[in-house]
């Protein structure tokens, strides 16, 4: 059975759609939140998901750009004490220096700059954000094409949720959407210290993507050994860059960072 849709007086900001609130409820149900949680949620809209989430976690930040929504909101929650509203733009927003998850059904228009800016926030330690279902393919994807993806992989696990059809929100979008979950990874998989030097090793490689690693390579530094640190991790010449998860990349930045270690002594 399809959920009732909201009534609504005025049309939906640019760029959002939204959830009834049986599928909101299930959204934040499995997303575990936990008591002790400050939650920082990302296009609070009409508050839905917002009631959801004050139910389990300690405290919300609800942000909405939208000012009639931001006004209806502040109405909504002035009397719940774990609820604060922001309104302001989540891309310019001062987000909490303490750990926080962020949650939200973001508006599609801003999903790769919000990505980007939660993404390089070292107080947030996960994220549940309904985006496209193609974003939220890519991201999880086994060997992503996405540079991006596979820039922040090392430092981030990335998993797919609940799918939401688009006749699920209002107005409906053209397009499904997924939950996308952000967790960070208690180790990582490259060492903070190496972090220039994979991401480096990244920009260089996909310049030319669909090229062997050992042209592709090349303009790092003519004297590194790529042939040897490709076999030193059991990769063959002819690999390319879109042949490699973050898996691969990580041992082939380690690979690379101990030749030169070798070299300087």
């Amino acid at each position: 059975m399809v959920e009732q849709r909201p009534r609504h007086r005025r049309p939906a900001p640019a760029g959002q759609h939204f959830l009834g609130r049986r599928t909101a409820a299930e959204v934040v149900r499995r997303a575990r939140l936990a008591s002790g949680d400050l939650v920082v949620e990302i296009g609070a809209g009409r508050g839905v998901l917002t009631s959801e989430i004050a139910r389990l976690a300690e405290r919300v930040m609800a942000v909405e750009r939208d000012p009639v929504l931001g006004r209806r909101l502040v109405r909504r929650f002035e009397d719940v004490a774990n609820v604060r509203i922001v309104r302001g733009d989540a891309l310019r927003v001062a987000f909490p220096r303490e750990p926080f998850r962020a949650f939200g059904n973001v508006p599609f228009g801003i999903t790769n700059a919000l990505l980007r800016r939660l993404l390089a926030k070292r107080s947030m330690f996960r994220a549940d954000l309904i985006v496209q279902e193609q974003v939220a393919r890519e991201m999880t994807a086994r060997r992503p094409r996405s540079l991006f993806a596979l820039s922040a992989a090392p430092w981030w696990r990335f998993e797919r949720g609940l799918r939401l059809p688009a006749q699920l929100f209002h107005p409906r979008p053209s397009v499904d959407a997924s939950v996308l979950m952000l967790m960070r990874r208690a180790v990582p998989l490259v060492p903070e210290c190496d972090r220039v030097r994979y991401l480096e090793l990244l920009r260089v490689a996909f310049r030319d993507a669909g090229a062997p690693l050992t042209h592709a390579l090349a303009p790092l530094d003519q004297s590194r050994d790529i042939r040897g640190a490709l076999r030193e991790i059991e990769l063959g010449g002819s690999v390319r860059a879109v042949d490699l998860g973050v898996k691969e990349f990580a041992a082939l930045a380690a690979a690379l960072g101990r030749r030169e270690l070798s070299r300087a002594r």
